[in-house]
């Protein structure tokens, strides 16, 4: 492997790892018959989607190095159609895209085991108000990851639309679809019922479960997001999560669990809102693969 000038010494063990790296990606090359000076960042993407035992860190740091094998053999002008540099261009464009828009992410059972700890810590808060939202904000997060509700549902959730049996129903109603049941999970009906309560003696106004302050108005979607971020980053899952934690992340992570219990696929889209089972299958099909990964 080429010494890379001007960049300082590696440390040894690092430079194992480089050398193992870059021997792997040799092997690639002449399994596949290419020529390191005729490589594009197709290409080079290619090599990407066949590690696929490696996770998205390490795969960045074949780019980097292979970036800077291409910038040392073009001499002291770095070339900026470096297919390596047009690659990491690339992957950096296809992981924002999957950042902000992907709709399968999960939480694994030890993250939910700790974000529902942190739930179950007490509220702490410098005035009524803080109290108030950090109540709302909790119950808020329990009943996305213990009822599976959509950002919207939650919005707009009525207290009339509670039953408070063995267990706990959520009625939610669609315009164009019938009322589906929802049983909420037995760990988020404690922070659901404080919450009603701190609700009730603030002298909230309205009808809706979850409101934007206390005269009532309906929580904005990126108010919504802001607290489920919020209450997932103080739980310290956040840290270990390389994926931008979501409501949506939350409803999958309760459908997961339903996986896991074996619920059948018409089971899981009735307990969703799906108008089709095979919703629940893609969704399932997702989480298999998310599994596979983790």
């Amino acid at each position: 492997m080429p010494v890379v000038k001007g960049r300082g010494r590696f440390r040894s063990s690092s430079a194992d790892v480089y050398r193992a790296q870059w021997h792997k990606f040799i092997a690639w090359l002449e399994a596949n018959q290419l020529s390191l000076r005729q490589l594009s960042a197709a290409q080079l993407v290619q090599f990407l989607g066949s590690l696929t035992d490696v996770k998205r860190q390490q795969r960045d740091r074949y780019l980097r190095i292979i970036e800077r094998i291409f910038d040392f053999l073009a001499g002291e002008t770095p070339d900026p159609s470096n297919p390596a540099r047009v690659a990491i261009r690339l992957q950096a464009e296809q992981w924002r895209r999957v950042h902000s828009n992907d709709d399968t992410g999960f939480l694994s059972r030890n993250e939910c085991a700790d974000l529902c700890a942190w739930l179950a810590v007490p509220v702490g808060a410098d005035t009524e108000l803080g109290l108030w939202r950090q109540q709302r904000d909790r119950a808020l997060v329990a009943v996305l990851l213990g009822a599976g509700l959509k950002l919207a549902e939650a919005q707009r959730l009525t207290i009339d639309s509670l039953a408070f049996l063995t267990p706990c129903i959520l009625s939610l109603k669609r315009d164009d679809q019938p009322t589906r049941q929802v049983a909420l999970q037995a760990f988020a009906v404690p922070h659901l019922n404080g919450w009603l309560i701190q609700r009730q003696h603030a002298g909230t106004a309205g009808d809706l479960v979850f409101p934007a302050d206390l005269d009532g108005r309906m929580m904005h979607p990126a108010t919504i997001l802001r607290a489920t971020r919020s209450q997932v980053a103080a739980s310290g899952i956040a840290t270990l999560h390389p994926e931008r934690i979501s409501p949506q992340t939350l409803r999958n992570s309760f459908a997961a669990s339903l996986f896991e219990q074996g619920e059948a696929m018409t089971s899981v889209a009735r307990q969703l809102g799906f108008v089709h089972s095979v919703s629940a299958e893609r969704l399932h099909t997702a989480w298999l693969a998310w599994c596979a990964r983790e």
